[in-house]
Formats: structure tokens, sequence, C-alpha cells
């Protein structure tokens, strides 16, 4: 890929955010302020399979649906980082709630880069934007005389209840040269698809709201889908359209690294919500053998909450790290410095992933291991925190660790230089 620079500046982010933009600490303060509320209707999530309104309208209320909308439709245009902060905290109050928010408020970022103006202002412009998203080819895209028609089912679409837009993947008609399929990316208003009522099944993450999108013949306007473009590895040969419409390298990267950090995050949020149960029993329950001391007081309990603690802060740490890297990727392509390769993609994506196996791997270890068995009784609230925690490790781009961790290995070793370029 050939890198681009902008051909003139635009203001300063400072300059076009928006008046009412609060910063990004008192964002994460606000998610932090929810986390009370989140937990109160955590079995009512669950109970439905998704988050209920009353949590999606404190969100908004919030400003947090805002965060990667491009600021020339009223968004902030925040870091990764700031967004990672804030998607921790959701799902520190519940990791399910935050696992679905993470999965419709990230999408502004890609549709902010891949889709040109006119498909933009048709989705941002209405200010109401959240988008589920599944990146499996089983739609269909056939160009009509008034956009493109769509048909298929998709899976695993978390935050599908509460989301305006559907973006996916499609198979278009023909073939490419080679004989290998030709994919599209759409981007679909609510009025193109229905839900099917089928989540809720699975060991844990209940209440994200996974549900299958179905499309029957649904029209889209031909603006809002992209040809011969492929969502695991998009990127715009002439470069990204976001990043030419706002001047910010936020819109000028990659996206796998986005999806795991987002899952990631949700995770890790999660750890520490049962760290935070955890804690609260050292207060309440005493150790099983004799003097039969408090945990709060107990020398072995101190250890695991010391140990859980330490190692959840170092989960959350390698996540925002990953966060400063891709954007300090982003900027190296924004000023033609260097292109950012599928492979650097997986290369800190493989961070934030470990990251999220560790956030598992603690609470298994430290807390389930020591919590007592009355504390995973259907309905306490651990035994909902671990259950989501194991569901997550089932996650496609968990079960992907090895190939991908050959990928990252073959890149290293074949441009050994790279070993030694660390942050």
């Amino acid at each position: 890929m050939e890198t681009t620079t902008l051909t003139a500046p635009a203001r300063s982010i400072d300059e076009r955010r928006p008046e009412d933009y609060p910063g990004a600490d008192e964002l994460v303060r606000r998610a932090r302020a929810l986390i009370p509320l989140i937990r109160e209707h955590s079995q009512e999530s669950e109970d439905l399979t998704t988050f209920p309104v009353a949590l999606r309208e404190k969100f908004i209320e919030n400003d947090l649906y805002r965060l990667y909308v491009p600021t020339r439709y009223g968004g902030f245009e925040e870091t990764p980082r700031n967004f990672m902060r804030v998607v921790m905290e959701i799902a520190r109050g519940d990791m399910s709630t935050g696992w679905s928010f993470a999965l419709t408020a990230n999408h502004a970022l890609q549709i902010g880069s891949w889709f040109p103006e006119a498909a933009q202002d048709m989705v941002f412009g209405a200010g109401d934007f959240r988008a589920a998203a599944n990146y499996l080819p089983t739609l269909t895209a056939k160009k009509v005389d008034d956009g493109w028609r769509i048909d298929g089912t998709v899976q695993y679409c978390s935050g599908l209840p509460h989301s305006t837009y559907f973006m996916g993947q499609t198979v278009l008609e023909g073939e490419n040269p080679d004989g290998s399929p030709r994919y599209g990316i759409i981007i679909a208003p609510r009025d193109s698809w229905t839900i099917d009522d089928d989540w809720g099944r699975t060991l844990g993450l209940r209440s994200t709201g996974s549900n299958t999108v179905r499309f029957d013949g649904g029209v889209i306007p031909h603006e809002l889908l992209i040809e011969d473009a492929n969502m695991v590895d998009y990127v715009n040969p002439d470069g990204s359209p976001g990043w030419h419409l706002t001047g910010n390298p936020l819109y000028a990267g990659r996206h796998f690294v986005i999806f795991q950090m987002s899952i990631a995050s949700a995770a890790v949020g999660g750890a520490f919500s049962a760290l935070d149960e955890f804690a609260r029993q050292m207060d309440e329950k005493r150790v099983s053998h004799p003097p039969f001391d408090l945990r709060h007081d107990d020398p072995d309990y101190q250890r695991y909450y010391g140990l859980a603690y330490s190692k959840l802060r170092m989960a959350r740490a390698a996540i925002l790290a990953v966060a400063d890297e891709h954007l300090a990727l982003c900027k190296r392509v924004a000023v033609g410095e260097a292109e950012y390769r599928e492979a650097d993609d997986h290369r800190i994506s493989a961070i934030a992933r470990e990251a999220m196996i560790l956030a598992w791997e603690v609470t298994e270890e430290y807390l389930f291991r020591n919590i007592g068995a009355s504390s995973i009784e259907r309905t306490e609230r651990f035994e909902r925190q671990f259950r989501d925690l194991a569901q997550g490790t089932t996650h496609r781009f968990v079960m992907l660790r090895d190939a991908l961790s050959r990928n990252v290995a073959q890149d290293l070793l074949a441009n050994p230089a790279l070993a030694g370029e660390l942050p």
C-alpha cells in the first residue's frame, strides 16, 4: 500500500470538538458512576438476554455512544485508550453489559474510517448511532435499481437489540479474476432487518443481546455498501475516507485490533467485578479452618486478593499500551511515514488477546477456587461473573490464539529488526 498524506491540515481536535465535550476523564467518571446501577440491573439483563432500555438511556444521557463518532456529527473522536477505559468501567458493573455496549459503540470508528462522506451523512446525521456487527460472510447482496438487496442471516451479533444499524460482510455477485468470491461491507439501517429471538442459551454472556440478524430482501442505499472489501483486512488503497474528512489519524488505521481490544476490555472489567465481589466477601465470610478468622485478616486470602489485583492491573495496562501503539501506527500512516500492515495489526492484537486470557486465568485460579461453593449458586453475583468470563474464552478470536501467534512469529522472524522496535 502506498502511504498518502493529507493535502491540507485540518483544524485541531480541540477546535473541532463540540462545546459539550466533557473531557476523557469526565467520560470515564460518568461510566464509573453507573456501576451501581448496572449491577442493580444485572439479573434483569440476564432475564431479558440484553440490558434494559433504562441503561441504554443512561449511556445516551452520559454521551457514551459518542466516543468514536466524528466531531462533524457531534461526536468526540476520542482515543482508543479512553474508549477502552470507559468499556472497562461499564464491564466492571457487568461484563455482559460492557461487552454489548463496546460492540455497538466501537463500530462508529469503522464507519467513520471506511465509508465515504455521503454514507456518513446518512448514518451519523440522525445523531442516533449504535451498530452490532459480524464479519462472517453469510449474507448476499444483489444490486437493484434503488440500492442493494440483502438476504441471509448472521448469528452472534452482540448488542443487536439496541442497534440502529448492522454492519456486516456480504457476498457479491460474480467472482474475482482468480475465481475467489467477491465481498462487500454493508452498514444496514434498522428498517432493513429483523431480530431472531434466539439468545440466552449459552453458559455465559447471556445478556449481551447476541441475537441473529435476519435479512429478507431488505434494500439499502447504494452508498451503504463498499464493494470488493473484506472487514477483517480492509485498507482503502486511496487512504481512509475518514482521515481525509477529519484530518484525525484515529480514522487512518486497521481495525482487527479495535475489536480485540473491545472484548478484552470487557473481560478485564468483568474480572475486576469478580475481584470486587471477592473483596466484599472477605469482609463477611470466615476461613473454613480454626480459628475461623475473617478472610479479610487471613494471610492466604490477602495473598489471593493481592495477586489477583496485581495481575489484573497488568492486563489493564497491556490493553491501554496496545491502544497507544495502535494510534501511533495510525499517525505514521497519516503522515506518509509507514504502512500499517496486517501483520502489525495481528502483532498488537495478540497482546490484547493475552490480556483477555489473563483476566480469565486470574479469576479461575485466585478467585473461583477460593470463594466457596455458596458463591456459585444460581443467581449469585460471582456465579454470573464467572460464567461470563468462561464464555468469553470460547470466543473465536481466543480460539485462534495458536494460529495467529504463529503468524506473529513468522513476521518477526522474517523481519528481525521489528522485534527490537518496542514502543
